[in-house]
């Protein structure tokens, strides 16, 4: 607010921003594959098994919407992680295209 428009146009990410990123993205993903596994099967026993009972489960239960939120999570996580990911290094890009072959450490 201070500087004006300067802040918002200056790329705010660093290498260390981009590798921390990049660490949870690899956490999110590797959480994704492993629920993978676990969640279809769980989805599909509810959906053949329990389907009458889940339209009164999702209604009545604020602990079914709880368990399927915990259940989605690590997909949830990939997509966010993922996206902070990209923008990060499209930053860093940018300050690279700026300052051409110079090292850009911030």
């Amino acid at each position: 607010m201070l500087h004006g428009n300067e802040a918002i146009a200056e790329p705010t990410a660093n290498w260390l921003h981009l590798a921390g990123h990049t660490l949870m993205l690899m956490l999110a993903l590797y959480l994704t594959a492993i629920a993978a596994f676990y969640v279809p099967p769980v989805v599909k026993a509810i959906l053949l098994y329990f389907f009458p009972m889940s339209v009164y489960a999702l209604v009545a239960s604020p602990l079914t919407i709880l368990l399927i939120g915990f259940a989605s999570i690590p997909f949830g996580m990939a997509i966010a992680y993922g996206q902070a990911w990209r923008q990060s290094a499209s930053s860093i890009r940018v300050l690279l295209q700026q300052n051409g072959s110079r090292r850009v450490y911030r």
